[in-house]
């Protein structure tokens, strides 16, 4: 075997270890992309990005003549990332889905039912300018605003945060966290909305 070779087979099996570690820790639909875009220290990001692209590039070359060979670093760099991983006890700020699109009042409806839709979630939050939960509009609560044509505005005079609305600090374990949660800056139901759980 070529040396070649021989680094490019030793890179994409950590390359393998890497994926399965972060599988074992955020969940069987979780890939090294997911990881890169919204776990990694962001010191750490540009590599992993160069490692993923190389390995697609090997990966998907069909005529196998590598025209970029990883280096001993590279691997070595995906090792090291993958026994952080391993190692590392996931708080619920690791775990928690970061919302890329937040809804307030000035919102349409029917926007907000497309967002529980999309995300498989059953509920979504209504935030105020500072990122403070207003409400919690499930799909029940979406059905019938949709259904008689009334606004978030108006639909979040009804909406009171109940027992049902449990917000966590992004410290806790996630071993620890309910079902259900919203993760705010201090866990109280007063300060910005980092993100959400479901288990």
């Amino acid at each position: 075997m070529k040396q070649n070779d021989k680094l490019i087979e030793k890179f994409l099996n950590q390359y393998k270890e890497l994926e399965q570690a972060v599988r074992k820790i955020y969940g069987e639909n979780y890939t090294v992309w997911d990881y890169e875009n919204n776990q990694i220290d962001i010191e750490d990001k540009p590599l992993l990005t160069q490692c993923r692209s190389l390995r697609n590039f090997i990966v998907h070359n069909p005529n196998k003549n590598y025209y970029l060979i990883p280096t001993e670093d590279a691997t070595l760099f995906l090792k090291e990332l993958t026994d952080k991983i391993l190692s590392s006890v996931l708080s619920c700020k690791d775990k928690m889905l970061r919302l890329r699109k937040f809804y307030t009042e000035k919102d349409k409806i029917y926007d907000v039912a497309c967002a529980c839709k999309s995300n498989n979630s059953y509920m979504v939050p209504i935030i105020d300018d500072n990122k403070i939960v207003l409400g919690i509009f499930n799909t029940n609560v979406l059905l019938n605003a949709v259904i008689n044509e009334i606004s978030v505005k108006k639909t979040i005079k009804y909406v009171t945060l109940d027992k049902n609305f449990i917000t966590v600090k992004p410290t806790l374990p996630y071993e620890e966290c309910p079902n259900c949660a919203y993760v705010t800056e201090d866990g109280t139901k007063n300060t910005k909305l980092l993100g959400v759980i479901y288990k």
